[in-house]
């Protein structure tokens, strides 16, 4: 079943769930949607003759541009713990962050010995490392303050949030962003 993911965030005539709860893929497939961003390519997308593109044709060139202009790649994820599992374990962030870390290491180096996904992972890895720092997609508070900043501010500006919010407030109570300048 379809769920409402608005939560209340909802804009009549800006942010609004499909009427009837219809798939948004069936309304652009039939042309009642322009657009849909989805962090999902929908079934049919790799076929020959799709109807369905992204809507920028050099989505690559756009986000090394965007990267260059902003200093990050946006993230996917953003992981938070309540505040009372954060004091009662106070060391499991920094852990968390750690366990992360070394997954995505581990990742990185089976994909660069065995570059088993597809026929052409050496050559996607080579463009990465020549088109992003190492560091681009680094976890933790500190390296990615100004793209929750941004973030934040973007969902003030489009009227989602109520209030503009720092990550101090979306974190309370984490000392690394004492040392983060506004």
């Amino acid at each position: 079943p379809i769920t409402d993911r608005l939560d209340g965030f909802g804009r009549p005539g800006r942010i609004e769930a499909m009427p009837s709860e219809r798939p948004m893929m069936e309304a652009l497939e039939d042309g009642s949607l322009d657009a849909v961003f989805t962090p999902f390519m929908p079934d049919g997308f790799f076929d020959e003759g799709s109807k369905f593109r992204q809507v920028v044709e050099d989505f690559r060139g756009a986000e090394i541009d965007y990267f260059r202009d902003v200093g990050y790649v946006p993230g996917m994820h953003l992981i938070g713990l309540k505040a009372r599992i954060a004091d009662e374990h106070p060391w499991l962030a920094e852990e968390l962050s750690t366990l992360i870390d070394e997954s995505q290491r581990v990742w990185l180096q089976k994909r660069r010995k065995y570059a088993d996904t597809t026929p052409w992972m050496i050559d996607e890895l080579r463009r990465v490392s020549r088109d992003l720092p190492e560091d681009w997609n680094a976890n933790g508070l500190v390296a990615n303050d100004r793209m929750i900043r941004d973030f934040a501010e973007e969902l003030h500006v489009q009227g989602i949030l109520p209030k503009r919010l720092s990550p101090g407030d979306l974190f309370p109570g984490v000392s690394a962003f004492a040392a983060v300048p506004a």
